[in-house]
């Protein structure tokens, strides 16, 4: 639909209907089922709006009138001449017959489908949030005549589902997915297909030293001992049983659930003890092959008490490997996650290659696949995540390839503010439920009734946005990437948030509801400048920046997130405004203070300095702050010797290129300390993860008082990374200190 014709149609809300419209009733049997009687008050709301006056709904027809029959009932089994038994549960109908329009459709929650479908596709009615939505002015409702049933069966955007309002929603956006939630979609709106859980090998046997020391067994050896924190022993037989024991009355306690997770746990830390590397050289095996012969395990001692429920694994990290040997039973699953994927480009794409060709060698064991996705950057929710064509291409390739299951994993916390959040909703839930537009259509769709006057300049923002990645090919962005001004390209970032700015003047005058929406989707731009755009305020300011002011924009930004009661930073929450801010502003990675003495590189461009001070995990794996006057502005990171923590400090950030890495670090010894004092490892995002240990090592500098200089090596980047700085395993060192870390560009 054009621009023009939308707003025209926009401005027909305030048509004043004729008296001499039709007369219509709403028909529902008195022996409705609860969605069925639910999709007829739901008929009743939305008629009632269009048409300007309320529609009475009635269990028996008599009275004069166009009858709008809502249900899968005999007689309209007879009319419509199908058989409603052979409808899918999503499956629906719609059709004009005689002046009557009938609305019916699958047993579970099709006649509410064919409500929404219609009110959508038909009426142009748009539901655009759990609370925002588009009803336009008719003079009477159109005939129609339409079959749908979804190839994508199940279907989920992780969502907050926490009352009615959101179990509407989900369904208007005929989503009935739930993974892991505690507040599920009621009968009455279309019910669910409910996962118990996620990653429950954690669920099964928590991850504590005390439940290590009950039982040993059941934990994964690592280089010869018992750990907490790795997997499971797959090959044991006590944990087996004792899985099987858990989920039978797990399954007990939650009834409506139809499916099961047995999941490793969100790690790589497989069992390396005889009984399993016995059973992975019988079977020429990998790692998927253990993990699957442990759940096909589970699932069959489970099977005769629960028929009908379907057992699920992860196809996750090492395990998203094909097993080379165990097929998967006929009531387990795979859940084929894509997190090493590069998020900017779609799967079919050459370096995304390896996790399509997988993905296929999956399908050839016969298992049945359920697609798990990622969409949104994990780590920092406003984030412009540069994904809209990777997502949109993805998931046509899977709606054509006949997936049954699709999850994307979303912001999960309300109420959100995020990348235009609501926008990618709409968007997503879409392509899930019936691709059939483009992805410009859809944005069109949504943008027009949404921001009204600047959907313009969003539209312009979010096409930038889309066109950016293809050109900048060789920068790879994962959901967890802490920088993505790299991915876009300065000139296409500035230009996207050129259109936002353009768009909040306009919706500045165009009323408080415009000006809201606008806001919320152009606060990212204002964190993303101030988070992943230091070089962008420092020296010659773009032309577009001059003016940005950092204390006054965040200032402005925080007191409209505080009012809208937005208190989410990432996937952690932000207990108060000022962590907020300082979380906001330091992550931008400026250098710091005078080039220390000792590095022989000191004029050499492009040379980064942090302060420890400025890292972005506080408080956690055994660091805190200190005060240090002989430290960089007299605070340093201390990583304490107490024996319950890993030691280390990270630090967050995105680079291209070969560096030398160094800190200045203080370290005290009680007692002759080892060769080695200090190690760098590095976790880098995008198409594969890289090795944590980089080998990249410091010698000791027994009798050194003060801040030294500890030159640990080089690496070299390849965008989005975790550097780790952390004490070799060396009892001597009773405390560290670390000032600052340096980052020499090498030639």
């Amino acid at each position: 639909m054009r621009m023009s014709s939308f707003f025209a149609l926009l401005g027909a809300i305030f048509f004043s209907v004729s008296a001499a419209a039709a007369d219509y009733l709403i028909l529902v049997s008195p022996q409705a089922s609860e969605m069925e009687k639910n999709a007829a008050q739901e008929m009743k709301k939305y008629a009632g709006k269009l048409l300007g006056r309320e529609i009475p709904i009635v269990n028996h027809a008599g009275a004069k009138g166009k009858y709008i029959r809502i249900g899968s009932t005999a007689e309209a089994a007879a009319v419509l001449q199908v058989d409603f038994a052979k409808f899918g549960d999503s499956e629906l109908i719609i059709k004009s017959v005689d002046g009557d329009l009938y609305l019916a459709g699958g047993k579970a929650r099709g006649s509410l489908y064919a409500v929404y479908e219609y009110l959508e596709r038909f009426c142009n009615v748009r539901f655009l949030s759990p609370t925002e939505e588009y009803i336009p002015a008719l003079k009477e409702l159109p005939e129609a005549d339409y079959r749908f049933a979804p190839r994508i069966k199940v279907r989920q955007i992780s969502q907050r589902i926490s009352g009615e309002e959101d179990q509407a929603f989900a369904a208007k956006r005929r989503l009935n997915g739930i993974l892991n939630k505690p507040v599920q979609l009621s009968a009455k709106w279309g019910g669910q297909e409910q996962i118990l859980g996620c990653h429950t090998f954690l669920r099964f046997c928590p991850p504590k030293k005390e439940a290590l020391a009950a039982n040993p067994d059941f934990y994964a050896m690592i280089k010869g001992r018992r750990v907490h924190d790795g997997q499971l022993c797959l090959s044991n037989e006590r944990l087996r049983q004792h899985t099987v024991n858990y989920i039978r009355k797990w399954l007990k306690d939650n009834p409506t659930a139809t499916r099961v997770s047995v999941s490793m746990n969100d790690c790589n830390r497989f069992c390396e003890c005889p009984e399993c590397r016995k059973f992975l050289q019988k079977h020429n095996g990998i790692t998927s092959d253990i993990l699957l012969d442990f759940v096909n395990d589970v699932a069959g001692r489970l099977e005769s008490e629960f028929p009908e429920i379907e057992f699920l694994t992860l196809a996750y990290l090492t395990a998203r490997k094909p097993p080379k040997t165990i097929k998967a039973r006929k009531n387990v699953g795979i859940m084929y996650c894509t997190i090493e994927a590069d998020a900017s480009k779609p799967l079919d794409h050459k370096v995304n290659q390896v996790i399509l060709e997988d993905l296929a060698k999956w399908r050839e064991t016969g298992a049945k696949i359920y697609l798990y996705t990622y969409v949104i950057n994990d780590k920092y929710f406003f984030q412009c995540q540069p994904n809209w064509e990777a997502f949109d291409r993805d998931m046509r390739r899977m709606y054509a390839n006949g997936a049954e299951w699709y999850f994307a994993e979303y912001h999960t916390d309300k109420p959100v503010f995020g990348n235009f959040y609501d926008l990618r909703f709409y968007v997503m839930s879409r392509l899930l439920w019936n691709p059939d537009k483009s992805l410009d259509e859809l944005i069109e769709e949504f943008c027009i009734p949404y921001y009204g006057p600047a959907a313009k300049d969003v539209i312009k923002a979010v096409k930038i946005l889309r066109q950016a990645p293809a050109e900048n090919p060789q920068v790879y962005v994962c959901n967890f990437a802490s920088s993505v001004i790299r991915s876009l390209g300065k000139d296409n970032f500035l230009a996207a948030r050129s259109a936002m700015q353009q768009a909040r003047n306009t919706a500045a005058k165009a009323g408080k509801e415009y000006a809201f929406r606008v806001e919320k989707a152009a606060i990212p731009f204002d964190l993303t400048v101030m988070h992943d755009g230091f070089d962008l305020l420092t020296g010659e300011r773009p032309e577009t920046l001059k003016d940005f002011d950092v204390d006054a924009v965040l200032e402005k930004d925080i007191a409209f997130l505080k009012s809208a009661g937005y208190l989410q930073y990432g996937p952690e929450k932000i207990s108060t405004w000022d962590e907020f801010k300082k979380r906001a502003v330091r992550l931008a990675g400026k250098n710091d203070g005078t080039i220390p003495e000792g590095i022989a590189q000191a004029t050499v461009p492009g040379m980064k300095i942090w302060s420890a001070a400025e890292f972005h995990r506080p408080l956690r794996r055994g660091m805190k702050f200190v005060t240090d006057q002989n430290a960089y502005n007299a605070r340093a990171a201390q990583l304490v010797a107490d024996g319950k923590h890993i030691w280390r400090i990270e630090l967050e950030n995105a680079l291209r290129g070969k560096y030398r890495i160094a800190v200045l670090a203080k370290i005290e010894y009680q007692g002759t300390p080892a060769k080695y004092a200090l190690r760098a490892s590095v976790l880098e995002s995008g198409f594969r993860w890289r090795e944590w240990n980089t080998g990249m090592r410091a010698k000791s500098q027994p009798g050194a008082e003060g801040y030294q200089l500890y030159v640990l090596g080089q690496y070299t980047f390849h965008g989005s990374y975790d550097l780790f700085i952390q004490p070799e395993k060396d009892p001597a060192i009773r405390n560290l200190y670390i000032d600052r870390v340096i980052l020499i560009p090498v030639k």
